[in-house]
């Protein structure tokens, strides 16, 4: 796939990878964001422009109508987007990493209540579970565009419904819908989207490529 369609803000930053897979993989992670997203606006894929949102979070630059809001996540030659017409979305995809400490990462990273998770499993066990709640969490950071910073909702405010986890925003005032998506094997990952309290939310997944898993 060829990057002409790409800005010199992003080729500039694919350069600043040091190491050749990694950056082939954001190169490539940017040329088909494009040609998804140009696919849902029917534009050219060089024609769309980004602009930084909120903590960083990439968005496309207002026009009428709105454009859909978008979130990117690769891991290790896996890419996925996430594209919804209206409303916050987020996505993450992890490989997992058999040498990792699951425990002391989670301290360092994770919110008390998936914390708490952990410990009450151990192994192999401990070790898929911190990467879901890490997956999860990730991607209802992305979706609030909150960041690292974000306040952490109570732990009983947290509920599973048929569709997925729900959990308070940090102002309260929403709720992020959170759902595991099917992942290759050795990886997880997630999906958040933004609703309204009390509004229903339905999460159609379509994999395109090949190769990915059914949803």
């Amino acid at each position: 796939m060829s990057a002409a369609i790409l800005s010199a803000d992003e080729l500039a930053r694919g350069a600043r990878y040091r190491v050749d897979a990694a950056r082939e993989e954001f190169l490539l992670a940017r040329i088909l964001t494009r040609r998804i997203l140009a696919g849902y606006l029917a534009r050219p894929p060089a024609s769309l422009v980004f602009v930084p949102g909120a903590h960083g979070k990439p968005g496309l630059r207002q026009s009428t109508p709105p454009p859909p809001e978008f979130n990117v996540s690769h891991s290790h030659g896996w890419l996925l987007v996430a594209v919804r017409a209206c409303g916050p979305v987020g996505i993450d995809i992890e490989r997992i990493d058999p040498a990792i400490d699951p425990l002391e990462l989670a301290l360092q990273a994770l919110p008390p209540f998936e914390i708490e998770r952990l410990r009450a499993v151990e192994g192999d066990t401990r070790l898929a579970r911190f990467h879901q709640s890490w997956t999860r969490w990730e991607a209802y950071l992305k979706a609030t565009g909150d960041g690292l910073a974000a306040a952490v909702p109570a732990p009983d405010l947290l509920a599973e419904t048929a569709d997925g986890l729900l959990l308070p925003t940090a102002d309260g005032s929403h709720h992020a819908l959170i759902r595991d998506l099917p992942a290759p094997p050795g990886f997880k990952a997630a999906l958040a989207v933004i609703v309204a309290p009390g509004s229903s939310a339905r999460l159609d997944i379509v994999w395109h490529g090949d190769g990915l898993p059914n949803s």
